[in-house]
């Protein structure tokens, strides 16, 4: 048990680096017309429906998600991992998946993710829900929350999904302020696919 929980407290803090990047959030809170050219560099971004890595996700992404897998620390007990991202100024998004030697919980993970959020300084506040979804055949837990980090709202939503060992995860965090940002997270969420693995 203890493996699994330190598991989905490093997976956390991988996810949260999305989430993160308060200073970023800040700075790019003064000046619109800066947050205007993130949106647009972002939106040009060749998104189109691929598989991502290994991960057993198929999804709406850009062709330049970063390989995070070597650089990252999913879970001490990890037989194996894929970890991707794409973030510019306060939009990030992660698709990861990872398997380890113990049964691992996408509902423990969701809940784990927002209380490293509260409790990671970045935001003064955050009200989320947690709640069962379904894509495709694949049973899984959504988090659709909004925090404040230094007065900007910061919309976050994530898809986990576990079949015993193996978890996958997907989060978008963003300037809940922006609807074109909000439009396209709306498609890369409503996009995804997983895998069914026997």
């Amino acid at each position: 048990m203890n493996g699994m929980i330190r598991a989905v407290v490093i997976a956390a803090a991988v996810v949260l680096a999305v989430f993160g990047g308060t200073a970023a959030f800040k700075y790019y809170k003064k000046s619109a017309k800066a947050e205007k050219g993130v949106t647009d560099v972002v939106l040009e971004q060749n998104w189109v429906k691929r598989e991502v890595g290994r991960t057993g996700v198929k999804i709406l992404a850009p062709d330049n998600m970063r390989d995070l897998s070597f650089a990252a620390v999913i879970a001490d007990n990890a037989t194996s991992q894929d970890v991707r991202q794409f973030s510019l100024g306060s939009f990030g998004f992660t698709v990861l998946a990872v398997e380890t030697e113990n049964e691992i919980s996408g509902e423990a993970f969701s809940a784990d993710l927002v209380n490293k959020i509260k409790g990671s300084g970045a935001a003064s506040s955050f009200e989320y829900e947690i709640k069962p979804e379904r894509v495709g055949g694949s049973s899984g837990w959504r988090l659709s929350g909004t925090a404040n980090a230094g007065g900007q709202k910061i919309r976050v939503e994530a898809l986990s999904f576990s079949a015993g060992k193996l978890l996958r995860h997907i989060a978008v965090s963003f300037d809940g302020n922006d609807d074109k940002l909000e439009k396209l997270t709306a498609r890369i969420m409503d996009s995804a696919e997983i895998e069914q693995r026997h």
